[in-house]
């Protein structure tokens, strides 16, 4: 992690978010941390007193208190001896420049933990179990500069992430806690800095400005974007007009050695000056002549007093619109607004085609109970602006970032792995910073990633793995960690594999190791039957995410969906207007179980992406621990370490921080390849994640599992449905025909190689029932030659007498024979498909009436 007060540090946005993603688990992990932690309304301690709790732990009463149900609560930790932290709030940029005077603090505050707040920064700081620090504070003008700074100690608390500002600003960890230095070193080296700046200010050092030091020392390339955005801050205070701001900012960004492209610089420096130049502003026509005031919008209007006119606010509209931030989404700029009613806040997307056009701006506001009802005194300066004009104004008024828009979940390049939470990277939980997740993935996205210490993260995944059988928990770790670097392994291949699962009852599925898997990669809805287009928002929210479609005796009717998400597919649907179209693409990985999945076997481009495994019973498996015992024992001992709601969802942050650590292990599937095809691309997946998991526990034995697992898989190279479905069928149901008289639309001669008819085929395949149009289509003349030229057998054949004619004739048909390279085993293979056995001698007798095409 950059040290403190390096490049960018300052600035960016956002949080770690903590509302949809349970308040309960950050409460519980604040506590793990060893901090007292009560709930609040804004900075207020609330259903709680710091005298009440001081002296006894306030874990049995996180689920209580943080339960989600009614008021949601920012989270209070207790400072002083209650949690064993001191905590310095500083306030602005100056004070803090004024305690990095010295290096000795510098060091110290680059390495304690920290808080980005509303208006400055919060420094952790440990104290002994029996040490009682008073608190203090300093808020004065020293030599031109103000100080202002406090320390919170004995007898009172600070706000921490994901809480809210009462602003709207996100606390953010800057810092995670597992670093706090001591206070009595911090506080040593303290009372040298006030001296050393009390003498610098004496000899004039303080004259060379923060801004004078960022200029004289530009960012490398890595850190361009900070470096920029602080200097764009400075300048935005004193810089009074927009255009000269610009084009100084232009002028710093050419000083770089490699400058931003000017979108990228752009984007970044209006940020910053609408950040800096928001005000509170009266109302006026760049309002729409609206305001705010008890979660509703009001309006000027003239009304009679007398013999004379005065103006008055009314209702306007019993809503309020607050603008959190814009965003480039699907082609369209729109704003991420929370929708204020007088029961509920909604943060939702409001697009400017919504705004543009009064009726569909309506039928918007409609669904969240929301309606405008201008006065009728309303008066004629605002009554002359059309109503969409003037939200559209409110909004614009607040100012609101832009943000670069994230519409799913998982890893995103130059970002992170991004959670509800906030961003994981190797190095740990950030902030969002830069970007906004599109609201709608709150409910498309049921994921929570929790942290512990890394090494007990492992020893979960490790315990996890022993819960089935050795070879299923080897092949399933070693899918699921690859679904967890999915975007970077996925363009290195051409499809993804999907998990199929054939579990029988007490095969472990829905309480035992798969469902743990799950929970382990942040998942805490588990299994689930969808609806198709609930299985296409969740597909399409998550890149490293799984989705589990569980019960499906027949997958026919997500087949085509699941074609679709293995190769990075779309699908489209109504957009919120009702009117227009948006178009969902499917990034999650899918696990597909059942007691009965034959119809895969159907299709070659679902067996060559389907990892298919047989689930044996884990019924009389014993415990590792107690061989006296069922292994069932062991899962609910580790499910009640980790109860729900959350479960394992309360490690699955560390794991993930933990498998990007080794994410430059992807680099290595080229190599693993044999060959090319869909085929060949689930192998090298599997291979890569089977070395990834087994260097992430120190466990060789899971790569030779999934080494042996995928020897033993067989390619059917360019076998398509008519090998897979149609002939084996055809030849089943006309009892294996050893002679093609008859007319038969195939046969088996009598050396096994099957011959076939294209035209009789085809003709044959249209006369069965209850087909689906695919089916038809895959049936066809036209499909049929299509896919016994990919088989490679030439169109010549020979021609066969398939039954008499009239008096000495016959008639006679042209059949094909799988007999080229590469495609005798395909015989014997739609032989084994009908299910019946066939007496193939050593020699092959003459067939009588063969001649030549």
């Amino acid at each position: 992690m950059r040290p403190l007060g390096g490049p960018g540090v300052y600035g960016g946005g956002g949080g770690c978010g903590g509302g949809s993603v349970g308040a309960v688990d950050t409460a519980r992990q604040l506590d793990g941390w060893g901090f007292r932690v009560l709930p609040a309304r804004g900075k207020r301690v609330a259903l709680a007193t710091w005298e009440e709790w001081r002296d006894q732990p306030t874990g049995p009463m996180l689920a209580t208190w943080f339960s989600g149900r009614g008021e949601r609560y920012n989270f209070w930790v207790m400072c002083g001896r209650p949690s064993g932290v001191v905590v310095l709030d500083v306030d602005n940029d100056e004070t803090l420049a004024w305690f990095r005077r010295q290096d000795g603090v510098a060091a110290l505050l680059d390495q304690t933990c920290c808080v980005r707040t509303a208006k400055g920064w919060h420094f952790y700081f440990r104290i002994n179990a029996d040490q009682v620090v008073d608190s203090r504070s300093q808020h004065e003008v020293v030599q031109g500069v103000t100080i202002s700074w406090d320390l919170r100690a004995e007898g009172t608390g600070v706000v921490v992430p994901p809480s809210t500002h009462e602003s709207g600003v996100r606390y953010e960890w800057i810092r995670m806690p597992e670093t706090v230095v001591a206070w009595d070193d911090f506080e040593r080296l303290g009372r040298d800095t006030q001296a050393v700046a009390e003498v610098q200010s004496v000899v004039g050092a303080r004259r060379r400005s923060q801004l004078a030091k960022l200029l004289v020392n530009p960012a490398i390339e890595g850190g361009r974007n900070d470096w920029l955005t602080r200097i764009a801050g400075h300048l935005a205070k004193h810089v009074p007009h927009e255009d000269a701001y610009l084009a100084l900012c232009a002028m710093v960004n050419r000083e770089l050695a490699v400058p931003l492209e000017e979108e990228e610089w752009r984007r970044t420096i209006s940020s910053v000056w609408n950040a800096e130049n928001r005000k509170d502003v009266e109302p006026s026509a760049e309002t729409g002549w609206l305001t705010e005031k008890d979660d509703c919008l009001w309006t000027l209007c003239q009304v009679k007093s007398g013999e004379e006119s005065v103006e008055v606010w009314r209702p306007w509209a019993d809503f309020n619109l607050i603008a959190r931030g814009v965003i480039e989404m699907d082609g369209d700029q729109q704003y991420v607004v929370d929708v204020v009613t007088k029961t509920k806040t909604v943060r939702t997307l409001l697009s400017k085609k919504e705004l543009g056009e009064w009726r569909r701006l309506q039928i918007w506001l409609a669904g969240f109970g929301a309606t405008v009802a201008p006065p009728l005194e309303e008066h004629r300066k605002a009554h002359m602006i059309e109503r969409a004009t003037r939200l559209h104004r409110w909004l614009m008024s607040q100012s609101p970032a832009h943000f670069r828009a994230i519409d799913s979940l998982g890893f995103h390049d130059g970002v992170g792995f991004v959670t509800h939470e906030g961003v994981i990277t190797s190095g740990g939980l950030q902030g969002h910073g830069g970007v906004m997740l599109d609201p709608r993935l709150r409910d498309r996205t049921p994921y929570r990633y929790g942290f512990v210490a890394e090494t007990e993260a492992l020893d979960v995944l490790r315990e996890v793995l022993t819960f089935h059988d050795s070879t299923v928990t080897a092949v399933f770790g070693a899918w699921w960690v690859a679904t967890l670097l999915k975007p970077q392994i996925d363009r290195l291949v051409s499809v993804w594999p999907f998990m199929a699962l054939e579990a029988p009852s007490e095969s472990g599925k829905t309480t035992g190791f798969f469902s743990l898997m799950l929970q382990l990669a942040g998942s805490y809805h588990g299994q689930g039957e969808y609806t198709l287009p609930v299985l296409r928002d969740r597909a399409g929210a998550h890149r490293s995410g799984i989705v589990w479609i569980d019960d499906v005796s027949d997958p026919t009717g997500v087949l085509d969906l699941l074609r679709q998400a293995s190769s990075g597919g779309s699908r489209s649907k109504k957009a919120q207007d009702r009117t227009s179209e948006e178009t969902v693409r499917l990034v999650a990985s899918i696990v597909l179980s059942g007691e009965g999945l034959g119809s895969l076997g159907a299709e070659k481009a679902l067996i060559d992406r389907a990892i298919q495994l047989e689930i044996p019973p884990v019924k009389g498996r014993m415990s590792l621990h107690d061989g006296s015992r069922a292994q069932w024992d062991d899962i609910l001992a580790l499910r009640a370490r980790y109860p729900d709601p959350d479960g394992l969802t309360a490690v699955a942050g560390s794991i993930v921080q933990a498998v990007l650590q080794h994410a430059d292990g992807v680099h290595s599937l080229p190599t693993l390849r044999e060959g090319s095809g869909r085929h060949a691309d689930k192998v090298a997946i599997l291979l890569t994640g089977a070395r990834i998991l087994a260097e992430l526990l120190g466990d060789v034995g899971l790569l030779t599992r999934v080494e042996e697992w995928c020897r033993d898989q067989e390619d059917i190279g360019q076998e398509n449905y008519l090998t897979m479905t149609i002939l084996p069928r055809l030849l089943r149901d006309h009892g294996v025909p050893r002679s093609p008289m008859n007319d038969q639309p195939a046969f088996v001669d009598a050396e096994g190689v099957v011959w076939f008819s294209e035209q009789r085929v085809a003709d044959a395949w249209s006369l069965y029932r209850g087909l689906t149009a695919r089916d038809r289509q895959l049936g066809s003349l036209p499909s049929i030659r299509a896919q016994r030229r990919a088989l490679g057998i030439d169109g010549d054949g020979k021609v066969f007498p398939v039954g008499p004619r009239k008096v000495g004739t016959t008639w006679q048909r042209r059949y094909q024979a799988m007999t080229a390279a590469g495609v005798t085993r395909v015989s014997s293979r739609v032989i084994q498909r009908t299910g019946m056995e066939i007496d193939i001698p050593q020699s092959q007798p003459e067939l009588g009436g063969v001649t030549p095409a």
